[in-house]
């Protein structure tokens, strides 16, 4: 759920930016070296958006089979309604945890593989970097930036 409500952010601070020429080619060129970044995972956010979206559907009609329990089963004291309406619930909620546990999963998969391979490619271009860099900048410094740019 996590990936689909920063998708969503990052798409709406996208749309809502300035207009500035400047923060537009920033932001499209950080969007297209994104991209084949995020290609790999492209299946895993399908699932993720889909189990978002199953969810969502399932978790209106939770409302809905405990209205028609409280209507069709207890009032009317149908103890078949009930244990029907009761078994309807339970296999929701275990559906529900099933989804939940899926797009938990494949989200984690992604930041931590995602993460890995962004600090791997800053670390292969800090080996690639002549050793005066090294002796010209802060060693705490690079690791901050690594940090906080990862």
């Amino acid at each position: 759920m996590k990936v689909i409500t920063n998708i969503i952010y990052k798409w709406e601070v996208y749309i809502n930016m300035e207009t500035s020429t400047a923060n537009n080619k920033s932001t499209f060129s950080t969007l297209k070296s994104l991209s084949p970044m995020i290609r790999p995972f492209r299946f895993r956010i399908v699932i993720i958006c889909a189990c978002a979206l199953i969810l969502s559907i399932l978790r209106t009609l939770d409302p809905l089979l405990r209205q028609r329990l409280i209507d069709d089963g207890v009032l009317r004291g149908s103890m078949k309604d009930v244990i029907i309406y009761a078994v309807h619930i339970f296999s929701l909620f275990i559906l529900n945890q099933l989804l939940e546990i899926t797009q938990f999963l494949n989200y984690t998969y992604i930041n931590k593989l995602l993460r890995f391979r962004l600090f791997h490619n800053a670390f292969r271009h800090l080996l690639k970097l002549p050793v005066s860099f090294f002796k010209d900048s802060n060693s705490t410094k690079i690791i901050s930036n690594i940090e906080y740019d990862v």
